[in-house]
């Protein structure tokens, strides 16, 4: 169930880029910033200065998740695209970024103008092959509703994970709380609860997803589980192109004030056929995604079609 061609896959990453040719202008600092690799500062950028910038940055390690995965890619490239620049925002990106035609992890979601690539690549992707040596059959899990996760993001977005926590903090039906406290969010050390592990994550049946800095990290594996995951509607989008999860096919939709968090909960318990339908959809969806040979040639073809396609002018 909706599972799409390469060819789909494709123009869903590429947006407007997909097969149209366009002139895009790159401002000075844009060119200064590949020397500094800031987080969330557009850069204009090739497979040299990426290099350089991995070998010779001490700072680089906190940010390899963007870089290697980048590397690893434009090295399977033919030649002649090697030396070919393009433009680049890493980090965790909910925003519309302030130059059209970048390549980005995220975007918000339905943003044309933004081209995503797969990167942060462990994060995201790299539980998936543990899940199914870790998990159990839906009808043996705990009757109940978890959600950890740390203190990452904005209070007032959607689906607000700040929103969630406090409310069910005591909850009988489900345990939710925060793993760490991070980002100067101390005032909620008073929410902190045990970090859960993936496979004892995996013991419930009922796995809530949370909106962080821009996606969950943890939707793809939970999807990809014999749980059921309840989640608010997603406000940005990535590799698993969230913008077609929908609402009982593949996940239990939730308001964005959690409010009807126990009536779903009950709605889940007295439809467990359905449940276990949701979660075998589910799985189905992110299975399309476990080819690497296919993933490699999407991620190939979207570089491809970028050098092809854009030419860029410096406005100095």
């Amino acid at each position: 169930m909706n599972n799409f061609t390469i060819e789909e896959r494709l123009k869903y990453y590429m947006g407007k880029y997909y097969n149209k040719k366009y002139k895009i202008k790159v401002k000075s600092n844009y060119i200064k910033n590949r020397n500094s690799f800031i987080m969330l500062e557009p850069m204009f950028i090739n497979l040299e200065y990426l290099l350089k910038s991995f070998q010779n940055n001490k700072l680089m390690d906190v940010r390899k998740a963007y870089v290697k995965p980048f590397i690893d890619l434009l090295k399977n490239m033919d030649n002649k695209y090697k030396k070919k620049f393009f433009l680049y925002l890493w980090g965790d990106i909910s925003h519309d970024p302030e130059i059209d035609c970048i390549i980005c992890k995220t975007r918000p979601l339905n943003n044309n103008s933004v081209i995503i690539q797969k990167l942060e690549i462990d994060r995201h992707w790299i539980y998936l092959t543990k899940i199914k040596k870790l998990d159990i059959d839906y009808k043996i899990k705990k009757n109940m509703c978890i959600w950890r996760g740390g203190t990452t993001g904005y209070r007032r977005r959607q689906g607000s994970r700040y929103t969630l926590v406090p409310k069910f903090f005591n909850s009988k039906f489900a345990d939710i709380g925060f793993s760490e406290v991070i980002q100067d969010k101390q005032n909620y050390k008073v929410f902190l609860k045990n970090k859960v592990s993936i496979k004892d994550h995996l013991k419930f049946k009922f796995i809530i997803s949370c909106e962080g800095n821009d996606v969950a990290s943890g939707l793809k594996w939970q999807l990809y589980s014999n749980s059921v995951v309840l989640m608010t509607k997603p406000t940005t989008e990535s590799w698993a192109m969230e913008r077609f999860l929908q609402p009982f096919v593949h996940y239990i939709p939730l308001s964005n004030d959690y409010s009807d968090l126990e009536e779903k909960y009950k709605w889940c318990l007295n439809n467990e056929d359905k449940c276990i339908q949701i979660s075998k959809n589910a799985t189905n969806y992110i299975e399309q995604f476990l080819d690497e040979e296919k993933e490699m040639k999407i991620r190939i073809s979207i570089m491809e079609k970028y050098f092809d396609n854009i030419d860029f002018k410096l406005d100095l």
